[in-house]
């Protein structure tokens, strides 16, 4: 990940997302195991655990 310290709010700025969206799709990876957050919610950062499934077209 580029930028793992970002936001959902930059995140959103970024791809033209609602915040809600960005937040809906980064709580589907988590719960997919595919990220993690390493951290506080304040000072951590997310990180990538499968970038298999990322590569891959079955999402």
């Amino acid at each position: 990940m580029e930028t793992p310290d970002i936001t959902a709010k930059k995140m959103s700025e970024y791809t033209g997302f609602s915040v809600r969206k960005i937040n809906r799709i980064m709580k589907g990876l988590k719960e997919k195991g595919i990220i993690v957050r390493v951290g506080s919610d304040r000072k951590g950062y997310w990180e990538i655990q499968d970038k298999a499934y990322l590569n891959s077209k079955e999402h």
